[in-house]
């Protein structure tokens, strides 16, 4: 199915700001297809894509059935931490996460420095549309907002 240029046809008339709003957000998706393969977000294939900024910490994917032509999955290379002690192991910019005291950090060459990871996700667009939230210190996601899972955030 191709992409339907102007996605949001109302049919009942809305008051000037909603149809201002609404042909706002038709014209920022009618060019963000542009980035596309044949100007259609449904192939998933994003025009010129070679490879992401952190290709390097990812895996390849060539695959027809996710209609990717080529790309990297980028995956953060994180450490979980049961006792609280920092990995034995490390390069620069590894991280790690403290279990029990939900603190993630990462190294910076000389340290371990701590992530204040709630003030990102308190910014989050998912943590906003309810989808993130944190719990007793622990960050949480649903799909519902009634079935809620533990996550472990991550730098990356």
């Amino acid at each position: 199915m191709s992409y339907n240029v102007n996605p949001f046809n109302p049919d009942n008339e809305y008051s000037n700001q909603i149809s201002t709003e609404l042909n706002q957000a038709n014209e920022n998706f009618n060019v963000l297809a542009q980035a596309f393969k044949d100007n259609d977000p449904n192939t998933g294939i994003v025009k010129h894509a070679i490879t992401s900024d952190i290709a390097l910490y990812g895996e390849t994917v060539v695959s027809n059935i996710n209609k990717y032509e080529f790309s990297f999955i980028p995956f953060s290379r994180l450490n979980v931490s049961k006792d609280g002690k920092p990995p034995y192991s490390y390069n620069l910019y590894t991280s790690y996460y403290s279990l029990p005291d939900n603190k993630l950090y990462y190294f910076d060459g000389s340290n371990w420095v701590e992530v204040n990871w709630q003030d990102w996700v308190l910014n989050d667009p998912w943590y906003q549309l309810g989808k993130l939230r944190i719990n007793n210190g622990e960050l949480q996601i649903s799909n519902d907002g009634v079935n809620w899972h533990k996550i472990i955030p991550t730098v990356g």
